[in-house]
């Protein structure tokens, strides 16, 4: 990934029989068959919640000004 860029816009998603399709930013469009979809969403819902707790905890560390290590990336 040489262009990483974070979005903050929802994807717009679509189903139609045998296949999801998802539309995000920048065009992007990705047809899944639904089963691949269904992981997809519960990754996706697994890895927000981790990176809002991650967030979470860089911001408590901040306010305290401890000193702990978390990527940017």
């Amino acid at each position: 990934m040489a262009d990483h860029k974070i979005y903050d816009e929802a994807s717009d998603v679509a189903s139609n029989p045998g296949s999801v399709d998802v539309v995000g930013p920048d065009g992007v469009h990705v047809s899944l068959t639904p089963f691949a979809a269904a992981k997809t969403g519960a990754d996706l819902v697994e890895k927000a919640a981790e990176a809002i707790g991650k967030q979470a905890m860089n911001e408590d560390a901040r306010k305290r000004d401890l000193d702990i290590p978390y990527p940017d990336s």
